[in-house]
C-alpha cells in the first residue's frame, strides 16, 4: 500500500498474525492508514480472515504460514515457534522505521542496523504472565504447572529481554501501561488508545432513527476469557438479554442459557455497517470481562448506549459511573440487578447522546492517526539529534 507522496517515510508494519478479526486488527488497519507508504508483515496470514480494506493488501508472512494444517488445532502448537519466526524477519532496504502491533511476540523482531523499532502493545502476552483470562483458558492446574515448569520461565525471560531491546513501547491504555511497568520494568513511550470510528457511528444514528428496546445487549467474540458463560449463569430473571457474535464457546453458552427464555442469540458475525444500529437499539450494553481497553464500549457510547462493565481495566478508563454507564465490582445476580434497573430508567435524548459522544470523541480514529504520526515524527527527530 504505497503512498504517492514522495516525502512519505517508508514504514515496515508488523502484526502478530492474521487468523481472526478483532480489536488488534482494527488497530493495525489504522496504522496502515497512518503510514500509507508501508510494507506489511505477519507470522501467519490467513487472507480469508482479513476484512476490507486489508483484505486485498500484500502481506509478507513467515515460514510458519507454509507449515501443513495451520488452519487446524495445530496452529496453537505452531505458536510456540513465533519468537523464532519473528526473529528471522527480513525488512526492505528502504525501511525508515519499524512499527509492530502485538499482544504476542511481534516485539521479537530484530531491526536492521540503524533502524528503529517502536512496538504498540495491546498487552504483554497473557498466557506468559499468568493474567486472569489466560488462567481461565488454561484451567487445568497440572497442565498450567507443567507449562510453567518446562516452558514458561524461558519464554518470559525471552519476552522481557526483547521488550528491553525495543526502542519505544506504546501502551494502548492506562491498564496496559501498568502491565508494561510491572512485567518489563520499562516506562512506555506513550499511551495511545485504540482507534474507533466514533464520528462515523454517531453520524449513522443521526441519519437513521433507531427505536430503543427495554432490553440488553452483550456482543463480541464468544471465547472463554470473554465471560459470556458467567454472564449467562448470573443473569437475573425478568430481564431480556441478546448475545451477539460467534466464537469457540458459542454452543456452550447457548447450552447454559437454554433454561432461560429471556436470553436470545444472534449467532453470526456482525459487520461494521450494522453495529451502530445494533448498539443503539438496546437500553444497555453488557461488557462482562476485564479488558485491556475495550473498543466495543466506546462504540456503544458513541451512539448513546450506556455500558455496564467491571470497575477495572479499560472499563474504568472509558465509563463514568452512573453517568455514561454502570461500573461493577463483581459480576453477580445481586450486582447486576441494580445496574440493569439504572439503565432501564435512563432515557435517551439528543442532549444525552451528544454528551456520550463527546465523552469518547478523543478515541476517534482521526485522533489516533494524528497521535501516532506525531509520536513517530518526534521520535525520529529526537534520535537523529542524539545520533
Amino acid at each position: 500500500m504505497r503512498s504517492t507522496e514522495p516525502n512519505e517515510k517508508h514504514v515496515s508494519l508488523v502484526h502478530d498474525f492474521f487468523i481472526a478479526w478483532g480489536g488488534a486488527e482494527v488497530v493495525f488497519d489504522a496504522l496502515v492508514q497512518a503510514f500509507p507508504n508501508n510494507t506489511i508483515y505477519a507470522a501467519f496470514d490467513h487472507p480469508e480472515t482479513r476484512h476490507a480494506p486489508l483484505d486485498t493488501v500484500p502481506v509478507k508472512s513467515t515460514f510458519l504460514n507454509k507449515l501443513p494444517f495451520s488452519r487446524t488445532y495445530l496452529l496453537e502448537i505452531y505458536k510456540f515457534l513465533l519468537p523464532l519466526a519473528f526473529s528471522q524477519m527480513k525488512f526492505t532496504p528502504d525501511t525508515r522505521i519499524i512499527i509492530s502491533d502485538t499482544a504476542s511476540f511481534a516485539k521479537h523482531i530484530i531491526p536492521p542496523p540503524g533502524k528503529y523499532h517502536i512496538s504498540y502493545i495491546h498487552t504483554p502476552p497473557r498466557f506468559l504472565w499468568n493474567m486472569p483470562p489466560s488462567k481461565k483458558v488454561r484451567s487445568n492446574t497440572f497442565l498450567r504447572f507443567m507449562w510453567n515448569l518446562l516452558f514458561g520461565s524461558a519464554f518470559r525471560i525471552g519476552d522481557y529481554l526483547h521488550a528491553q531491546r525495543v526502542h519505544g513501547l506504546i501502551a494502548n491504555s492506562q491498564e496496559v501501561a501498568t502491565r508494561i511497568r510491572k512485567f518489563y520494568r520499562k516506562e512506555p513511550l506513550a499511551i495511545i488508545n485504540p482507534p474507533i470510528y466514533v464520528k462515523k457511528f454517531a453520524a449513522s444514528i443521526k441519519q437513521n432513527t433507531v427505536e430503543q428496546k427495554p432490553e440488553f445487549l452483550a456482543f463480541g467474540r464468544i471465547e472463554p476469557y470473554k465471560n459470556f458463560d458467567k454472564l449467562v449463569k448470573v443473569w437475573p430473571k425478568g430481564y431480556k438479554l441478546t448475545i451477539a457474535g460467534t466464537g469457540s464457546q458459542a454452543e456452550e453458552v447457548k447450552r447454559l442459557a437454554a433454561h432461560n427464555p429471556d436470553i436470545t442469540f444472534i449467532n453470526r458475525y456482525i459487520p461494521d455497517n450494522e453495529k451502530p444500529a445494533l448498539f443503539a437499539s438496546y437500553s444497555g450494553f453488557l461488557y462482562p470481562n476485564i479488558e485491556d481497553f475495550g473498543i466495543m464500549m466506546v462504540e456503544a457510547l458513541s451512539v448513546g448506549t450506556p455500558v455496564i462493565t467491571y470497575n477495572a481495566g479499560g472499563g474504568k478508563e472509558i465509563v463514568t459511573h452512573k453517568k455514561t454507564g454502570y461500573l461493577l465490582d463483581s459480576l453477580t445476580t445481586e450486582t447486576l440487578t441494580p445496574a440493569l434497573d439504572w439503565a432501564l430508567a435512563f432515557k435517551r435524548n439528543n442532549a444525552q447522546q451528544q454528551a456520550f459522544h463527546n465523552s469518547v470523541l478523543e478515541y476517534d480514529i482521526s485522533s489516533f492517526i494524528d497521535k501516532i504520526r506525531h509520536l513517530v515524527d518526534e521520535f525520529e527527530k529526537t534520535h537523529e539529534r542524539d545520533a
